[in-house]
């Protein structure tokens, strides 16, 4: 109070009526929020990238395991892929069409693939 009185005196009050049209405005309605976050890891994320890893390795039958458990939609494609290595193409397929109903494109390309080797073996015959 003593401060607003004191710049309400100032220049015969110019300075307080500039303030309060120029300066103040903005603020009468401004509030302060403070937000905090704790960073917690992807346990998800890093059990696919694992499974991504046995895929790339091989080791399709240790990547099944570890992911037909996990309550992620972003398993799709990789568990498709692994059944796929595993010899296991209509679940594969399945996975797939999944994840691609999510958006994801490399599980559509592989859907494309595998249907246009299908295809081309149904043509062999």
């Amino acid at each position: 109070n003593r401060r607003e009185a004191l710049l309400r005196r100032l220049n015969g009050g110019r300075v307080f009526d500039y303030l309060n049209k120029e300066v103040f405005i903005d603020q009468r309605n401004s509030g302060y929020i403070q937000v905090y976050f704790d960073a917690q890891p992807d346990i998800p994320a890093q059990t696919i990238n694992r499974a991504s890893e046995l895929v790339r390795s091989g080791k399709a039958q240790q990547a099944i395991a570890l992911l037909t458990s996990l309550d992620d939609d972003r398993k799709w494609n990789v568990l498709g892929s692994a059944y796929y290595i595993a010899g296991q193409r209509d679940k594969a397929l399945d996975c797939w069409r999944k994840a691609a109903g999510r958006g994801d494109e490399d599980a559509a390309r592989n859907i494309k693939e595998v249907e246009h080797r299908m295809e081309l073996e149904r043509q062999q015959r």
